[in-house]
């Protein structure tokens, strides 16, 4: 048994039940398969995260992992899930850090150069290390150490923005905005 599957909230929603009948037992049993799919594939792109920013917490699928007894910790024996708010909430536990590693982004790196605050981000970087403002080819071209830089800033920053979508209604905006 995985630790997050003793997590309170997870045998009571996800693990098979004693007094469940068969058409129940049954679509508790595919909510849990499809969870462990939606975990193996969550945890390729969760695992990539350390490798572009190591001095990060650690971010692999333990990191989600944990958020099953954290969840149970905060809910206590009070608030009570059914099966498919449990696979949700454990989707959000698995996918909410995925935009912090370069596999959010198709195009790669070539998609953060391409940002409008990439330039801006060297240039910063250069000017702290350098004490002076980047050459133009500097800019394009980068050293590894600057762009190695460039790609955890702009990563750690870009990634709550590369899989949110865009709230149009000013109020509704304000009140959830960090």
């Amino acid at each position: 048994m995985l630790d997050y599957q003793k997590a309170m909230l997870w045998r009571n929603t996800l693990a098979p039940q004693q007094e469940d009948d068969d058409k129940t037992s049954g679509a508790r049993e595919r909510l849990r398969q499809a969870y462990e799919q939606f975990r193996k594939k969550a945890a390729f792109l969760a695992n990539e995260i350390h490798s572009v920013l190591p001095d990060y917490t650690m971010h692999d699928i333990s990191h989600s992992d944990a958020l099953w007894d954290m969840a149970s910790l905060i809910a206590g024996p009070e608030i009570v899930l059914n099966p498919v708010e449990a696979f949700v909430l454990g989707g959000a536990f698995l996918i909410h850090d995925i935009g912090m590693g370069l596999a959010a982004y198709p195009e790669g790196i070539d998609a953060l150069r391409n940002m409008p605050s990439w330039h801006d981000t060297v240039a910063a970087l250069i000017r702290e290390e350098d004490g002076r403002l980047p050459t133009p080819e500097e800019l394009l071209h980068p050293s590894k150490d600057i762009e190695k830089k460039a790609i955890e800033i702009s990563l750690s920053r870009e990634s709550g923005n590369q899989w949110s979508l865009p709230i149009r209604n000013r109020n509704l905006r304000s009140r959830v905005s960090v």
